[in-house]
């Protein structure tokens, strides 16, 4: 529960996402993925989003870490990137934004069982034997903070965790 109480308010600037995930990629393969084969399927052209690279490179890790510890003897992770004009986030007070930079992360592993998956962003929930059910409800929360959007999609042999992100402003606060 520490994680959420010290997690400090995003300290955003323009970020290059591809930049964030080939340092969390790079970092996967030499510890706890290196079991696996990782893919990227990166879109070259999608623009810069207004993030707190640290925040967001976390939520990479956790993703893939997790990705891996679904196939524990091998497998394949993909990481894609892509633009979708059409995504935009509604809030209840009617005001939304653009969120067309999506990042997956997508696995071969046996799937997320649907009772779990209807609750895996919930603080406490947990599909591992020792596992906090931390992990899921942190990346969620860097992700509201973000003013962007996670959804998880799953069945045997496919689970894709979609993050979904504003393109930074063309004269972004702070920089």
């Amino acid at each position: 529960m520490e994680q959420f109480g010290n997690l400090r308010p995003p300290a955003r600037k323009v970020v290059n996402i591809h930049d964030l995930l080939d340092r969390a990629q790079r970092s996967a393969r030499v510890s706890y993925a290196a079991h696996m084969a990782i893919f990227e399927q990166f879109d070259p052209s999608l623009p810069p989003t207004f993030v707190d690279g640290d925040q967001l490179l976390q939520v990479f890790l956790n993703l893939l870490k997790n990705a891996a510890e679904a196939n524990p003897t091998g497998g394949t992770i993909t990481i894609r990137t892509f633009y979708d004009h059409a995504l935009r986030l509604r809030r209840k007070d009617g005001t939304g934004n653009a969120l067309p930079l999506q990042v997956e992360i997508i696995d071969d592993g046996p799937g997320i069982p649907p009772e779990l998956a209807a609750q895996v962003f919930e603080p406490f929930v947990s599909g591992r034997e020792n596992g906090t059910g931390l992990g899921l409800a942190l990346v969620s929360k860097i992700i509201s903070d973000h003013d962007g959007w996670i959804t998880l999609d799953t069945v045997p042999g496919r689970t894709v965790f979609r993050i979904s992100l504003p393109v930074a402003p063309k004269t972004p606060q702070g920089d």
